[in-house]
């Protein structure tokens, strides 16, 4: 197996067979063609396709890298492997943004980080929280999965609405008027209008992929959910849900779906952890929490409302952590798309 390295430092660390680090592999991602294991400090993708996109990826980040981008460490590649080092207290945003809210100092870098993108050039055609990983410690961020990426002339870079777009999944615990200084450097239109732009955009786009993302869903597709034994856990849940409440239901899989379709637009809400027979298992009741105020509802119930599901301001509640829709129940019962 002939393998590229991204400089002499790379060999040293992983030898002339890289596969040979790959002492306990731990799988971390799945889908019918690619596999990511970590192994120790390392992490090995794997794609059985012939043209899999492994060693443009590389190529891209080496490019992306030498631009002062930054973006995680690509060590070698092969025809079917990649191979990159752990991130040490790096946690992919979007999973930061499920439990956590921004505070200044984030938006703030947050910002930094897109000009930087914008300034250099980048095309990024898959740039989301996803792909993103976030260090709290020092408001620090990396590029990852850069197949979709690349440094280009300046005619052919990533559009404003790339930007805006990617910002735009910051707003789940935050106030529109929060975001704006950061839709600012994404776009020289106003901020009020890229984030009523990118909303809609960005409901579009879920509803129309829903009736797959559903599919999958139902199907056991281990993005959104893993099954043990007789429970349907959601991938996200944490690992500790000793804590849950259980709610009997005639139809629990609708609160798996409800959640995932909350999940994708961006919408805080009471998390669902798992479902086991007529049972559903979902986050515990807030002990501490304010109502919203007028303001804050008119904010939030438009997200929701976009997504065709209406709410009262009793609906949402204000905790420690951010905001909160917590009556499932009811929105279940509004959305049509949740048949199955």
């Amino acid at each position: 197996m002939k393998w590229r390295y991204a400089n002499f430092q790379a060999k040293e660390k992983l030898g002339t067979d890289p596969l040979k680090q790959m002492t306990d592999p731990q799988l971390v991602k799945e889908n019918p063609v690619r596999q990511v294991f970590k192994c120790g400090k390392f992490f090995f993708k794997h794609d059985t396709r012939f043209f899999n996109g492994l060693r443009k990826e590389f190529r891209h980040a080496m490019k992306i890298s030498a631009r002062g981008i930054p973006v995680v460490e690509h060590l070698a590649v092969s025809r079917n492997w990649l191979v990159t080092e752990s991130a040490e207290n790096y946690v992919e945003l979007c999973a930061f943004l499920r439990y956590n809210t921004p505070d200044n100092s984030m938006l703030t870098a947050f910002a930094q980080f897109i000009r930087k993108l914008k300034d250099n050039n980048l095309r990024h055609d898959d740039l989301h929280s996803g792909n993103v990983l976030y260090n709290a410690d020092d408001n620090s961020f990396l590029l990852v999965d850069v197949c979709s990426a690349d440094i280009v002339p300046s005619i052919l870079k990533s559009p404003d609405s790339h930007f805006s777009y990617f910002a735009l999944e910051l707003r789940r615990n935050l106030l529109r008027e929060q975001l704006y200084p950061v839709l600012k450097v994404c776009s020289e239109r106003t901020p009020e209008e890229v984030f009523d732009t990118e909303l809609k955009h960005h409901t579009v786009k879920v509803l129309s992929s829903w009736q797959k993302r559903k599919s999958q869903i139902l199907s056991g597709y281990k993005k959104f959910v893993s099954i043990e034994d007789d429970t349907v856990f959601a991938a996200d849940a944490p690992q500790d849900i000793s804590n849950a409440v259980e709610l009997e239901s005639s139809d629990p899989f609708k609160y798996m779906l409800i959640h995932h379709f909350l999940e994708l637009n961006h919408i805080p809400h009471r998390r669902i952890y798992a479902v086991k027979g007529g049972r559903v298992l979902l986050e515990a009741d807030e002990k501490e929490y304010t109502p919203m105020n007028d303001a804050e509802f008119a904010d939030f119930s438009e997200r929701l409302a976009v997504c065709g599901i209406s709410s009262s301001a009793q609906d949402w509640i204000k905790t420690s952590t951010g905001y909160k829709y917590i009556n499932l129940a009811s929105a279940i019962g509004q959305c049509d798309l949740l048949e199955h």
